[in-house]
């Protein structure tokens, strides 16, 4: 039932780690369901997820029988998202693109998704730009990004600090991630609607959530491959204890951590648009 435009890609990446990384996507679930709630998608609209990962915001449109298709960079992630769509027998297209030079007509969606993707953009600019220019009038667009003071910016701040190569998260949340960082970025070119929003990821404890983190999440793993032993139990024991400031229960042999994020609905007003130019770089995979 589902595709992938251009041939299915090698099912594995090596930097996000797409199979090991649904561990974790499983838990982001809610996000998904709560963006499409939003954005009151109906049947038979056309819906773009950018920055698609493993399909979370996919799947979700296309069971309300939505006509979806996502986009990525991550080859390993389009295949995990495409095998997810058929065991569920969805119809998705899922394709190879860039959110800096999207590869569909100007006013192509009712309604453009992003969850934890766009604020992985080199050009904010051109991403937002392309955004505007797929959806249609009185289309949506629904975006979530982690806060400047979410658990996950912490995280990022923390594997930034040991291996410089994974990306220090907190400037893309608070452009991405605040309410007046989204008007900065989207100016008078849309409405804009946030509201801050959370969700718990629950776990037998922080520990064994930094475990899983280390485990199955790419830029932990990059930052365990670049230290020492030694460091690398740094790093373990200060996830956990990070993870431990969020968790929000009192209960032996359960966490729940909490997870800020910022939820915003844009709604295009400005119908002229110029096509992003190509970029040296590209955008990272969402998460």
């Amino acid at each position: 039932m589902s595709e992938i435009a251009g041939g299915t890609p090698a099912p594995d990446s090596s930097y996000w780690a797409a199979d090991r990384y649904q561990h974790i996507a499983n838990r982001l679930m809610p996000i998904s369901t709560a963006m499409c709630d939003l954005a009151k998608l109906r049947a038979n609209e056309l819906v773009l997820d950018v920055g698609c990962s493993t399909g979370n915001a996919s799947l979700t449109a296309a069971r309300r029988q939505c006509k979806t298709t996502g986009i990525d960079l991550d080859p390993g992630m389009l295949a995990v998202a495409a095998r997810r769509a058929e065991t569920e027998m969805l119809a998705v297209t899922f394709r190879r693109a860039d959110m800096q030079r999207l590869p569909f007509s100007d006013e192509s969606f009712d309604a453009v998704l992003s969850a934890y993707a766009a604020m992985f953009a080199e050009d904010a600019r051109a991403t937002v730009a392309e955004l505007l220019r797929v959806c249609r009038p009185n289309g949506r667009i629904v975006l979530a990004h982690w806060d400047p003071d979410s658990v996950i910016t912490g995280m990022f701040a923390l594997l930034n600090a040991y291996c410089p190569d994974v990306d220090d998260g907190t400037d893309v949340a608070s452009r991405w991630g605040t309410a007046d960082g989204l008007s900065e970025l989207f100016g008078a070119n849309a409405t804009i609607y946030t509201r801050p929003r959370h969700i718990h990821v629950e776990a037998v404890s922080a520990k064994h959530w930094a475990e899983n983190i280390c485990l199955n999440f790419g830029p932990a793993r990059q930052t365990l491959a670049a230290v020492d032993a030694d460091t690398g139990r740094q790093v373990r024991h200060e996830l956990a204890e990070l993870f431990h400031r969020y968790d929000e229960t009192d209960t032996p042999g359960v966490a729940r951590i909490r997870v800020d994020y910022l939820e915003g609905m844009v709604t295009p007003i400005r119908r002229t648009y110029v096509k992003a130019a190509p970029s040296a770089q590209g955008s990272r995979p969402g998460i």
